[in-house]
């Protein structure tokens, strides 16, 4: 009968961390990083010809969305696509143009620092090179 109970509270304390951790934290991790930005950027059609790669690896003010993130790049914006876990805790689809990233240095493994509107993030390197061309163009210095 021991057993039986050891698995009743090992299942209830698996429980209430899952509800924790998907009810209560992400979603607090995701407002405010990505919630911040989905409030500024809303998401906008993708140019014709634009650079697609899917099961990116995307952080947003701390939280780390793994390899659940869809990436488009145009010469106008930074289109990110949350994938499954990510829209579970509330994000959306959003276009962040190019004028609003302030691309920093490479960080590792392929990933580099950029600033978008004040939040921190970390972005897959081959993504951020239209923003260097955009800030270039526009004579900034970031």
């Amino acid at each position: 009968m021991t057993i039986v109970w050891a698995l009743v509270g090992s299942a209830l304390i698996l429980a209430f961390t899952l509800v924790l951790l998907f009810k209560v934290l992400l979603p607090g991790a995701m407002r405010r990083g990505w919630g911040v930005l989905q409030s500024r950027f809303a998401a906008m059609p993708a140019a014709p010809g634009s650079q697609m790669s899917k099961f990116e690896s995307v952080t947003v003010g701390g939280l780390r969305l793994g390899n659940g993130v869809s990436i488009q790049t145009d010469s106008a914006y930074l289109h990110l696509h949350p994938g499954g876990l990510g829209r579970m805790i509330g994000c959306r689809a959003i276009s962040v143009p190019w004028r609003e990233i302030v691309v920093g240095e490479a960080f590792v493994q392929g990933l580099t620092r950029v600033e978008i509107a004040g939040i921190r993030a970390l972005v897959p390197t081959w993504c951020v090179a239209p923003g260097r061309a955009v800030n270039e163009a526009s004579g900034e210095s970031h």
